[in-house]
């Protein structure tokens, strides 16, 4: 299966922003994700993609999410956490209780990573 969706990086002036089709977890945006100590199922943060203002050097990065689409929740690889019996269907508590709702209204675990690697792509066009 495939979806075709946009991406969008406006650089005004020196200010970047970034136009996104869904709901992005902050930390994907800007750092600090979670040890695997603390994610949903105990994985390392190094399964998650480089926080998208480190990929284009700017803390001050804007981020506007839910703009041009609406792909649902963009949440980090290594805190993505689904029901086991019933996956996208309905929310379940993780290994350490906490609820995971927003997987249900989401594309999967692979959207972060292909989100961050398509900004990588308009970064380096933005930069030519």
């Amino acid at each position: 299966m495939g979806l075709v969706t946009e991406l969008s990086l406006y650089d005004i002036g020196g200010l970047k922003a970034v136009m996104l089709p869904g709901e992005l977890f902050p930390e994907l945006a800007y750092g600090g994700y979670l040890t695997e100590y603390e994610s949903a199922d105990g994985l390392s943060p190094a399964i998650n993609p480089r926080p998208l203002c480190e990929i284009c050097s700017d803390p001050d990065l804007l981020v506007f999410g839910l703009a041009n689409d609406e792909l649902g929740y963009i949440i980090p690889p290594n805190d993505f956490h689904l029901s086991p019996t019933r996956p996208y269907v309905e929310g379940h508590y993780d290994r350490l209780h906490r609820r995971h709702y927003e997987e249900t209204n989401s594309l999967g675990p692979a959207t972060a990573p292909r989100i961050a690697e398509n900004f990588e792509k308009l970064v380096t066009a933005l930069a030519e």
